[in-house]
């Protein structure tokens, strides 16, 4: 049977990966891109370029400099390995581009071409049937001219099948003691992200929520809001940070300021976390940020609580985040927990139980969804289909145009977060079937804590929570 991977599942897959990539530095996507120099200038001591004069950057012969290896032509995945990727300069590698002029959905692109070629071969054979030599066929991009291979399914016995895995330490045999667990008194938790798109700002809640479970006292907050505020008595701080083109996140630049400016000895007795996070397609600022943050909390006189992480969002990223926790938790245990209870963990009946329950409310309702992830209301000024629907292929692409609320800017490059909201005919249909009033008022409580996105402890109609 062929698999159904999860979006998780895609940077496991590392030496596909590396094929991808290696095939890429032979053959790259674009040609070449153009550079200009700021001032008049040598390069290399030998060659005078003035101000403004257009440089063409050949991609096919920058993948082959001898900086590469030895016989530079041949095909060879392990180039890029992770360790023989740190020790090669990052900008021997533009398959896409460069700059922050680089092709923008190279990140999907390569996500996409990883899962499907995994596919491709998990469920065929591939047969070279013509014998086929590299013809380059060149418009805009470069690609193979009349290449072709013939298929075969693969059978059940030609596919490996993963070894069973040991017993987790949470499925110990029935019967058999729990270990003592280690559980915090209270202690204060700072949990601060710098975060554009909101990956950073989700996982210091789901710390948080985990930190709460452990018997910490978190609270959450942007790096910006701590300037000026930590101290050695506030308790540990876990930093969960991404780079924005190498520069500090929207929600973090008052804090890398401050932080630069710092004096050595300034944060003496902090203890203190970094996961940075980030996407190695960009690899000339990857981790830049959380990388800095941590050199400078270090020269202010703070200690590491352990090593900074760094989860690629091009690899395991979601793996790696897990790791990264388990480590945490531990390192914060021993330094602040004392030995507790293992009935601290949720039973068995509170696992199967439900996670909310609902009751009625007469409060006003309240709009809690939008503070909650920091959106705001724009109004649509403009918004049209750019395809033909009547096609077969059409596949909708809207234009949209949105006046700005006062004090929000947007330039070239930036993104933006939409809130959606369930269809209402899918609304009525749920309150059709179970019987619902849409126009009741209740609020929803958690019986036990989630990293779900649901509105507690908050009254909103029901229409309003489906």
């Amino acid at each position: 049977d062929a698999p159904e991977p999860d979006y998780g599942d895609i940077g496991k897959l590392t030496y596909i990966r590396q094929v991808l990539n290696e095939g890429l530095r032979l053959w790259p996507t674009a040609p070449a891109f153009a550079v200009e120099p700021l001032e008049d200038t040598v390069i290399g001591g030998k060659y005078a370029v003035r101000k403004g004069e257009s440089i063409q950057i050949l991609i096919p012969q920058l993948h082959r400099d001898p900086a590469w290896g030895e016989n530079v032509e041949l095909f060879d995945p392990d180039r890029f390995l992770p360790e023989r990727e740190e020790e090669r300069p990052v900008h021997l590698f533009k398959p896409f581009g460069s700059g922050e002029r680089a092709c923008i959905g190279r990140q999907f692109a390569l996500h996409e071409a990883t899962l499907v070629l995994a596919l491709v071969i998990h469920r065929y054979r591939l047969i070279d049937h013509t014998n086929y030599q590299l013809k380059i066929k060149q418009s805009l991009t470069l690609k193979p001219d009349e290449f072709t291979l013939n298929l075969a399914r693969r059978t059940s016995g030609e596919r490996r099948l993963p070894t069973a895995a040991a017993l987790a330490a949470g499925n110990a045999p029935a019967g058999q003691d729990r270990p003592a667990v280690r559980r915090a008194t209270g202690t204060a938790l700072t949990l601060l992200h710098g975060s554009n798109l909101g990956t950073c700002a989700g996982i210091a809640r789901d710390l948080a929520s985990d930190g709460d479970e452990r018997g910490f006292t978190p609270s959450v907050a942007s790096l910006n809001d701590a300037v000026d505020k930590l101290s050695a008595d506030g308790g540990p701080v876990v930093i969960v940070a991404a780079s924005y083109n190498g520069r500090p996140t929207d929600d973090a630049t008052d804090f890398v300021a401050w932080l630069e400016g710092l004096e050595p000895g300034a944060l003496d007795g902090l203890e203190y976390a970094v996961l940075g996070v980030g996407d190695r397609n960009w690899a000339a600022t990857y981790q830049r940020v959380p990388t800095l943050i941590d050199e400078r909390l270090t020269a202010a006189g703070a200690t590491s609580l352990l090593e900074r992480g760094a989860a690629d969002a091009a690899g395991d990223f979601a793996g790696t985040v897990d790791r990264w926790t388990g480590d945490l938790w531990t390192a914060l245990l021993e330094r602040y927990g004392a030995a507790g209870e293992a009935t601290a963990a949720e039973s068995e009946d509170d696992r199967e139980a439900g996670l909310y329950e609902l009751e009625d409310a007469t409060d006003s309702v309240i709009g809690g969804l939008a503070a909650r992830h920091g959106v705001q209301p724009m109004e649509v000024l403009d918004a049209h289909e750019l395809v033909d629907m009547n096609h077969g292929l059409g596949r909708s692409k809207r234009f949209l145009r949105l006046r700005l609320p006062e004090g929000v800017t947007y330039r070239t490059g930036d993104h933006i977060a939409v809130l959606p909201s369930n269809p209402h005919d899918l609304v009525q249909r749920v309150a059709d079937r179970f019987g619902l009033d849409l126009d009741r008022t209740v609020r929803l409580r958690a019986r036990r804590r989630s990293r779900g996105a649901l509105p507690v402890d908050r009254p909103l109609t029901l229409r309003r929570l489906l």
